[in-house]
């Protein structure tokens, strides 16, 4: 087919059919060519409209397009979403009768089918290969083509049949599509597949609408449960690791009051079924499910994504978190993590017999531990893992890294040194440790598992320092490759190639650390628990007023919150993690009265850190309005400097703050009209103003910016991109020019 009148026609489909203006970036690309019976590789986000790649061609070219797919579920919310759309599709699969799957066929031999999803075991029976002989394929579509690589995060063995299809296929296109594929991924699908000619596409991996927050687990039900309650009318799933956790999780929640159902593969099938679609109804809010839900399910309106356990991979991590907000709004995604949970997935990986499976793992373990430990961006991370390379780029307040400027950095050298001398010390002695033992032996431990190891002069070398911190230490070590950790039954430590230059001083060892105020003295602690009892016995109280469990109120961390940082002004109210607009204006007076008389009462003061807020972020709290959001203190100050004429650089050096983080904070006022659209002269001369703006109006508004900046000169900044981004939000929003 034409490649000018291939394009008109996916056009005119992708209207009439899909509704949508125009394709998004990369989508119209691919679809042409396939159009044009190439083969193509796709990787966009989840949510960003890989079907559409092969969904719009299937309606072009004549015949039917064959789509496989690994998962039952997601074959029929597909098909039920095109039906719905007018397009003819069905599923061939293992959960249909003998007369249903007789219906397939001879609709499909009618040549009644655009669409026909199927898995891969089901493609080779004998049964099918004989129908398929008599159809006339306009393409084959595999979705989720990263199962198809032992380098995925989620190989499936069956998927490496499907390398025998341009061998069945040779004049067919082939759509490969995924979300979540490093460059070794997509260079192992290609060659899997047996298409070298394959055209590769590959879009931003930036979710714009997600906040990140990495937190250290500690009560994991209490704090899920109080992130639910932030949320509490809006759709969220919750991951866990295991079936066993996955139904106590979802036992404890309901056991709150929270609308919650358990899914996980060792559920009969029928009750499996039910809960997907009361949840994909709304029927219920919350699905707490092992990390395999949500493949099948194309809801858009999942507004929260939590991790109650240390995720196995990044492209795990990426593609659960991209299930949240898959309309474009707003969403959070958090993830409470422990040290217990790096050793249990250490213990499973230890456990597999495939020496090339262990050693996977592990190298996936290692990335994930280093993204949850380094606190730096959250999403240039992510971006970075995936080869999207932006420079010093930082999301500026969309991640728990980004959006406090309670990170400070903090020189550890002295610390790592101990830690490496002592491995050297213990290696000697032909008895090598591991995490644990390393950590007893530089506590000082009594316990006997050390003994051998107590007439070393590094013992207890870091004693007074709790295990939890020495723990850091030695994982900050293994993050730097000062240390190596052995894989196998016993993952022991030595010294790693870059152990030798710390140990003699030429490697400093500095790390960003979040910063909190000094530990409390005895009696200062004695008042916290006062006050904190104090505090329970006026939510008690509020609650019984209100009837409502306490814990809807707010929940015993905020509490500890407040009795720990006694917050005397509304504004400081406001930036106690846990505590919104709504919270504050129903209760902030109230709880304003007990935190004031106590310090009356105790001759106390405020300890509230000098500067902006423990957690700022009013996307982190999309229940809050934007009218809420304004009062935000952190951004207001920025603000307030820009109005005095100051440049970014001058109010990042004046605020202590990266520069980016004072970007974002402007473009909240462009976007909010705190700051008037004429100020944008200050940042971005009009012509290039003029050029930016018809490049967003060619690529959208709502995209990542990277593929706008692709189509500037190499001197537009991304300053530049996300100032104008913001006038143009307010003026399409009716704030129009000031």
């Amino acid at each position: 087919m034409q490649g000018s009148r291939a394009l008109r026609d996916a056009r005119a489909v992708l209207k009439e059919v899909f509704g949508y203006a125009k394709f998004r970036p990369y989508q119209g690309e691919a679809v042409a060519r396939v159009c044009e019976g190439k083969s193509v590789l796709v990787v966009l986000p989840t949510g960003g409209g890989k079907s559409l790649v092969y969904q719009v061609p299937a309606l072009v070219r004549e015949g039917c397009a064959l789509v496989f797919s690994p998962l039952i579920s997601l074959m029929r919310d597909q098909v039920d979403q095109l039906r719905a759309a007018g397009v003819r599709a069905a599923y061939y699969n293992s959960t249909l009768t003998s007369a249903e799957r007789a219906a397939v066929y001879a609709q499909a031999l009618r040549g009644e089918l655009d669409l026909l999803y199927i898995a891969p075991e089901g493609f080779f029976t004998d049964q099918f290969q004989e129908v398929l002989g008599q159809l006339r394929i306009a393409l084959v579509a595999v979705d989720e083509a990263h199962c198809i690589s032992e380098w995925g995060h989620e190989f499936r063995p069956e998927y490496r049949q499907l390398r025998s299809l341009r061998a069945r296929f040779p004049d067919v296109p082939i759509v490969a599509c995924t979300a979540t594929a490093t460059a070794p991924v997509r260079a192992d699908i290609v060659q899997q597949l047996g298409v070298p000619d394959m055209e590769v596409f590959v879009g931003s991996f930036e979710r714009e609408n997600l906040t990140l927050q990495i937190v250290t687990k500690q009560d994991v039900v209490a704090q899920v449960a109080e992130m639910l309650t932030c949320h509490r009318d809006e759709s969220a799933i919750v991951y866990a690791a295991t079936r066993k956790a996955v139904e106590h999780l979802a036992e404890a929640l309901q056991e709150k009051g929270f609308s919650a159902l358990p899914y996980h593969a060792g559920m009969d099938a029928v009750t499996r079924d039910a809960h997907q679609r009361a949840f994909a109804n709304d029927e219920v809010l919350c699905m707490v499910a092992t990390v395999a839900f949500g493949m099948g399910i194309d809801k858009s309106n999942v507004r929260t994504v939590i991790h109650a356990n240390l995720p196995k991979s990044i492209e795990g991590y990426y593609q659960e978190v991209g299930r949240a907000g898959r309309d474009g709004l707003p969403s959070t995604c958090i993830a409470f993590v422990s040290n217990g949970d790096i050793a249990t997935q250490q213990y499973l990986i230890d456990q597999a017999e495939s020496v090339d499976e262990r050693a996977r793992a592990q190298q996936q373990l290692a990335h994930v531990v280093r993204f949850v430990r380094n606190l730096e961006c959250r999403h240039a991370a992510i971006l970075r893992y995936f080869g999207e390379e932006r420079g010093d780029w930082t999301c500026g307040n969309r991640c728990d890294a980004c959006c406090t400027d309670q990170i400070t950095e903090r020189d550890m050298t002295e610390e790592v040194q101990k830690v490496l001398s002592a491995v050297a010390r213990i290696e000697r002695t032909g008895f090598p440790v591991g995490v644990g033992k390393l950590t007893q032996v530089l506590a000082g431990s009594a316990a006997q598992e050390v003994e051998r190891f107590q007439h070393l002069s590094t013992f207890g070398v870091l004693q007074g320092k709790t295990k939890s911190a020495i723990r850091e230490m030695i994982g900050v070590s293994i993050d730097r490759g000062f240390l190596q950790q052995e894989t196998g039954t016993y993952p022991v430590l030595r010294l790693g190639a870059g152990a030798p230059a710390v140990l003699r001083g030429e490697t400093r060892v500095v790390v960003r650390v979040r910063h909190t105020p000094e530990a409390a003295s005895g009696a200062e602690a004695a008042q916290d628990a006062a006050l904190f009892d104090l505090l329970r016995h006026w939510r008690a109280a509020e609650a019984k007023r209100s009837s409502v469990p306490p814990y809807v109120i707010c929940s015993d961390a905020v509490l500890r919150a407040l009795a720990t940082y006694l917050p005397l002004t509304r504004e400081d109210l406001l930036r106690i993690p846990g505590i919104g607009a709504v919270r504050a204006e129903r209760f902030g007076s109230a709880v304003l009265d007990v935190l004031q008389q106590y310090v009356r009462e105790h001759g106390l003061s405020s300890r509230m850190p000098p500067t902006a807020s423990v957690m700022t972020s009013s996307k982190t709290r999309s229940h809050v309005s934007r009218s809420a959001a304004r009062g935000s203190d952190t951004v207001a100050a920025t603000i307030a400097l820009h109005q005095e004429g100051k440049s970014v650089a001058e109010i990042a050096s004046h605020r202590a703050l990266n520069p980016r983080t004072i970007v974002t904070h402007l473009a909240e006022g462009f976007r909010d009209g705190r700051i008037a659209s004429d100020d944008l002269r200050r940042f971005v001369p009009q012509d290039r103003e003029h050029v930016i703006r018809d490049a967003f109006d060619r690529v959208g508004s709502s995209v990542a910016l990277n593929p706008v900046k692709q189509l500037l000169p190499i001197d537009y900044s991304y300053d530049d991109l996300h100032f104008v981004r913001a006038v143009m939000e307010r003026e399409r929003d009716g704030g129009g020019h000031q």
